[in-house]
């Protein structure tokens, strides 16, 4: 429990989805008192008050860190590890040990580091004035809490032209409308990884996935509020309506809304496969969003992705709950590694080969 008035402390509130060590994604700004002329929802109030604000650069300069779709987000990854439970520790520490280095750099900035999910304390300007600050450039629509990358500008512009210019949310309680994807910045989750150390093994590993998809949910859930600050102030027997309506985890409806511009939208759950190459096939075959060609990046040190990087990039888009993924390696070591906060089991061949790998959202 993080001590009122005091900057350099962080209070745990959630833990991500998959029940695994959460991710490190959401920075709060820590303000010291200051006298207004009214109450505020927004923020803890009291002594100080935290509220969501944009992560400091120096914290995405630290091994392991990365920016996210919003600025107020930071994704978390630690290196491979075996598969077992000394690999699992080591994950933990390993994880342990970038959340705190992230931390001490956040102190300077009198910010701090959250592990939650969809933030229940907004900016101080309010979830909705944050997600919609958008300005136009040449055409360009320009999230202004974005994340500086082409890429996601250019998926922002895409869906957004497809939708009409408006990213719709409704939910129980909550209808809203945003002038760009950023909303789905709320949607903070963990991505576990399992290569398979044969190919024809993958629809093996890969449908057993889907089929615990849903129990594994059922067990992690832990989003079932959009921000506080969404919703109108129901009083109580409208409160208690809006519990019994509202999903137990927000975070899937949220991200499938922000995402998905067709009835058969890109964030869905998939189908059986019968080999790997369905995998392939199936992001082939998937609606492309936001079209992209090697030469517009600089070069790149994985000669696999240097190779593939269209059909990488194309794969960044096929957004199922799970979904498969590939690389190259030469290693005869059993490893696992970490994204977005989140155990990967990669068990790769003696010989170097394309191996495919399992990717649950």
């Amino acid at each position: 429990m993080a001590r009122r008035g005091d900057p350099t402390r962080v209070r745990r509130t959630r833990r991500d989805a998959g029940g695994a060590p959460p991710r490190a994604d959401r920075v709060w700004r820590v303000r010291q008192p200051r006298l207004r002329g009214r109450a505020r929802t927004r923020g803890v109030r009291g002594r100080s008050r935290r509220e969501a604000a944009h992560a400091p650069k120096r914290v995405l300069e630290i091994d392991g860190c990365a920016g996210e779709l919003g600025r107020h987000n930071v994704e978390v990854n630690t290196p491979p590890n075996v598969l077992d439970g000394a690999g699992l520790d080591a994950q933990l520490r390993a994880l342990e040990d970038r959340v705190d280095a992230a931390r001490e750099a956040t102190r300077a900035d009198e910010r701090a580091l959250v592990l939650d999910a969809m933030w229940t304390i907004p900016p101080e300007e309010g979830t909705e004035a944050y997600l919609s600050a958008v300005k136009e450039r040449d055409g360009v629509s320009l999230a202004a809490n974005m994340r500086r990358s082409a890429r996601y500008c250019a998926l922002d512009n895409a869906i957004l032209a497809e939708r009409g210019g408006t990213v719709d949310v409704d939910l129980p309680g909550v209808n809203a409308s945003f002038p760009s994807i950023l909303v789905e910045s709320l949607t903070s989750s963990i991505q576990p990884h399992l290569q398979i150390p044969r190919a024809k093994r993958f629809p093996a590993y890969y449908n057993a996935a889907i089929r615990t998809m849903g129990p594994l949910l059922a067990l992690a859930t832990n989003s079932p509020f959009a921000p506080a600050d969404c919703y109108s102030n129901p009083d109580r027997d409208e409160a208690r309506e809006l519990i019994d309506r509202t999903h137990h985890e927000l975070r899937i409806p949220v991200f499938e809304r922000s995402i998905n511009v067709v009835d058969d939208g890109k964030v869905r759950f998939p189908g059986d496969i019968e080999s790997a190459a369905d995998v392939v096939d199936r992001i082939a075959a998937d609606r492309t969003q936001a079209p992209f060609l090697r030469e517009w990046t600089a070069e790149a040190d994985d000669a696999h992705a240097d190779r593939f990087a269209e059909l990488e990039h194309k794969r960044g888009t096929y957004w199922r709950w799970l979904r498969g993924s590939s690389a190259a390696s030469r290693s005869t070591q059993p490893t696992t590694s970490a994204r977005s906060g989140s155990s990967t089991a990669r068990c790769r061949p003696s010989r170097a080969s394309r191996t495919p790998s399992v990717c649950r959202r």
